[in-house]
């Protein structure tokens, strides 16, 4: 009895270790970078992007602000008959304006229609995103 007691106690805390080992090192705090809490302007842009391809009204007009979501939604409705994906999207915040975050994205927009590709480059505008409630709203663009 004592025997199997040691075993399975053994056993529990191998796995524990082997659980806490295979998670070290894998994420941004074992490699010694800053983690950021909580979403950011830059990805509610990166949201709304994917949203705007993926043809989801839903997830556009949450993350528009008031003011945005008519020409959001119209922005969505140009992509409907076309295929649409995003490529090497990175968006970071490049400044405010009064209450407003700026953003610039790199990458693209590739829309296919009829087996031809087009590209919408991303980095010919910068977003206008505020905080509303505790989340970040698009608010339209600046090119």
């Amino acid at each position: 009895m004592r025997r199997n007691l040691v075993f399975f106690l053994l056993i529990g805390v191998s796995a524990g270790l082997l659980a806490a080992c295979s998670s070290g090192g894998a994420g941004p705090a074992a490699a010694g970078t800053k983690t950021q809490v909580g979403p950011t302007a830059a990805n509610a842009v990166e949201n709304y992007l994917q949203g705007v391809v993926s043809k989801d009204v839903d997830k556009v007009s949450t993350l528009s602000c008031k003011e945005w979501e008519q020409d959001a939604i119209q922005e969505l409705d140009s992509f409907q008959a076309v295929k649409a994906a995003l490529s090497g999207v990175v968006c970071t915040q490049s400044g405010t304006d009064g209450s407003t975050s700026l953003v610039n994205c790199t990458g693209k927009i590739v829309i296919t229609y009829d087996n031809e590709n087009q590209e919408l480059d991303l980095s010919l505008r910068t977003y206008r995103v505020t905080q509303s409630g505790g989340d970040w709203q698009v608010c339209g663009y600046q090119q």
